[in-house]
């Protein structure tokens, strides 16, 4: 089964098309497209702004990280036996160092933290955000979703094709995660499934889809690339046991809503999560 928002890394490590490519129905306008930029530009200056230097960010980390090894330090001699007097007096310099660390530490967050909420509550902030959302209208109502039409996470992978099966490839050495996640506007309209975002919209006729598989295994996504309002382990989401650690969310099981095109199986994975609303919209039950 064919992957849809997923690259095939097999034979070429660099390899940047996406195998969606081939669903692409509407691309934004060029008007539009320029809009989308200009106000990214504008928005990121904002969050530039918003904050810490990098003196100080790096100053921010090296007082966490020497911190922490002293803290670590002093627990180790205190359970070898060593008093906190005795300590005091051997080492001093332990507690000093971890004193002014801390201070260091909480001064430099608390003045970051004080300088992004000035920065995000004022006007160039209100301003940049409402040209945002302005563009942003714009572009759904010419890829023909409404303010009605709900939003559903995809996955979105590396992967290696091997003995008619395909492996996941992890996005980089650094992190456990094999999946990206990403929104899409989902709706069906007149017999077609469609999937957009503010540049593409894709489309899937919906008689193609012969029904949804169920993967009793772990998808690993980064922590930073969950899109809901609402914590994944809290309201709705608690009920998937989903669970977070060193960055990542582990998400068991997913789905593949399996469907044929030009006379291949294809495949679009997405999270447990999102299990109702495909089934709402396509009429499919899970296996």
């Amino acid at each position: 089964m064919k992957p849809v928002f997923a690259t095939n890394v097999t034979e070429n490590k660099k390899n940047d098309v996406s195998n969606a490519e081939a669903f692409v129905c509407q691309r934004i306008s060029q008007m539009n497209k320029e809009s989308l930029d200009r106000v990214s530009e504008e928005n990121n200056k904002v969050i530039k702004k918003a904050s810490l230097p990098l003196p100080l960010r790096i100053m921010q980390i090296a007082s966490m990280i020497v911190g922490f090894i002293c803290f670590r330090v002093t627990m180790n001699l205190t359970r070898d036996g060593m008093s906190s007097g005795e300590l005091l007096r051997e080492a001093p310099v332990l507690f000093v160092v971890l004193a002014a660390c801390v201070v260091v530490f909480g001064v430099v967050t608390f003045w970051g933290n004080a300088k992004s909420k000035k920065i995000r509550n004022s006007e160039e902030s209100e301003i940049a955000a409402s040209r945002a959302d302005v563009v942003c209208r714009n572009i759904y109502a010419e890829l023909g979703v409404t303010e009605q039409t709900p939003e559903v996470d995809i996955f979105d992978f590396k992967y290696k094709e091997k003995k008619n099966d395909i492996s996941f490839v992890a996005y980089n050495k650094m992190s456990a995660a094999n999946f990206m996640n990403f929104p899409y506007k989902f709706y069906v309209n007149e017999g077609n499934l469609y999937l957009a975002d503010l540049e593409v919209k894709y489309c899937i006729p919906l008689n193609k889809v012969k029904g949804i598989k169920t993967v009793k295994k772990q998808a690993t996504i980064p922590m930073f690339m969950w899109n809901k309002d609402i914590a994944f382990n809290e309201g709705y989401y608690k009920q998937f046991k989903i669970r977070g650690n060193d960055g990542n969310i582990f998400i068991k099981p997913y789905h593949i809503l399996c469907f044929e095109h030009n006379g291949e199986d294809w495949g679009l994975y997405f999270p447990c999560y999102e299990l109702p609303l495909f089934e709402q919209i396509t009429g499919f039950k899970a296996e």
